[in-house]
């Protein structure tokens, strides 16, 4: 498979976009989200801004700035979105009021107006998204929370009003669907969570935005690093199930609306693993030979294709994989130096992601001396 790749962005400032299961073209494919920024070497603090854009893949790749976000991190940007809609809706996270919400900014008019909560994940048709309390991710997982707020439960281990919520973009009505202790009454004696503080991360929805995949997170008294678990709940609060039990889950992608495939340990064994996200079917080991390390994995909407990227190797260069979905077939989409962080937090991942046709593929990337954002185009 032949591919050509470009930059849509250019310097001194640099452009990211953030994480890998979000889609950043606009139903059009015309106007691609991007985050501006003035630096690339710390970690933001509470009052460092980042420009909300679009870049006009239609008209010289120009660069239009849109808004400006106190809550966001090179990791998961601001967890940008189109929400679609005649005013070409767009959807980030900011810090307003003393708060973290989520933002609707129609690009058409300029109107904005806060919905609700944070939030971490929207479902396909837009109608509903994930919020988790970002406040206490920048505790537990610094790189993937926000600065400027403090966790009301911090001196928590599992507080009783706090977890995975769904937000309704439509009412915006907000409701947590899974709190800290729901999950707690689950735990065997020898997971139990003891004093340590506990976090969600990662929330997905399947493809028809009934049921979400979410990871729980936790360090166990004198042992490092976290353990991490796999639940699916459905998007009212019913039938929430522990799918993997850790100690090690990583990346994820659903692949239909009842199967997920996860980077995980299962059985002292750490490859690809499809699962039941009901837990009825057994877990079955895909891909051993070709996908050999964690990578932030996503499936083509078409589903005929698996895509995923590596971390650095010794000479700092990661790698895009294509793998067919039916065959295991492997197709390189290139190698890309990225020089190594600072600091920890300051993650430099290609996270790929797919345009809606399935016919280009954008990543982050540093090879070119800044945070540039790439397009590739696939030539079959």
């Amino acid at each position: 498979m032949d591919y050509r790749v470009r930059a849509i962005t250019t310097g001194p400032r640099h452009h990211f976009f953030g994480y890998y299961d979000m889609r950043p073209w606009d139903p059009t494919g015309r106007y691609h989200l991007v985050l501006e920024v003035d630096f690339a070497d710390r970690p933001p603090g509470p009052d460092d801004e980042a420009v909300v854009g679009v870049v006009d893949l239609a008209d010289g790749e120009t660069f239009i700035p849109l808004a400006r976000t106190r809550a966001w991190n090179f990791q998961q940007g601001a967890m940008l979105h189109w929400l679609g809609g005649p005013d070409r809706t767009v959807v980030f996270n900011d810090r307003r009021e003393g708060r973290f919400v989520c933002v609707a900014h129609a690009t058409a008019s300029g109107r904005e107006r806060i919905v609700g909560p944070a939030i971490a994940a929207l479902s396909d048709d837009g109608r509903l998204a994930a919020t988790l309390n970002f406040a206490r991710i920048a505790v537990t997982r610094p790189g993937y929370g926000y600065e400027g707020l403090a966790d009301p439960g911090e001196d928590q281990s599992v507080p009783a009003d706090d977890g995975l919520g769904i937000l309704d973009f439509a009412t915006g009505r907000h409701r947590l669907i899974v709190r800290f202790p729901d999950l707690a009454a689950r735990q065997e004696q020898a997971l139990g969570y003891g004093r340590q503080k506990v976090w969600f991360n990662h929330a997905c929805f399947n493809p028809s935005g009934d049921r979400l995949a979410f990871l729980c997170r936790w360090v166990p008294a004198g042992r490092r690093p976290w353990v991490t678990q796999m639940w699916t709940v459905g998007v009212g609060g019913q039938e929430l199930l522990r799918v993997l039990p850790g100690p090690m889950v990583s990346h994820f992608d659903w692949k239909d609306d009842r199967t997920i495939l996860a980077w995980a340990e299962v059985d002292g064994v750490a490859s690809c693993w499809q699962i039941d996200a009901r837990g009825q079917r057994r877990r079955e080991r895909v891909f051993a030979e070709v996908i050999r390390r964690d990578g932030h994995i996503c499936y083509s909407h078409d589903r005929r294709w698996l895509l995923t990227d590596t971390y650095p190797d010794s000479l700092g260069m990661r790698k895009l994989l294509l793998v067919s979905s039916a065959t295991g077939r492997p197709v390189s989409l290139g190698s890309y130096y990225s020089p190594a962080p600072p600091l920890p937090e300051i993650r430099r991942d290609l996270h790929p992601s797919w345009r809606d046709d399935d016919r280009q593929i954008a990543f982050d990337g540093m090879h070119e001396g800044t945070r540039r954002r790439y397009v590739l185009e696939l030539e079959p």
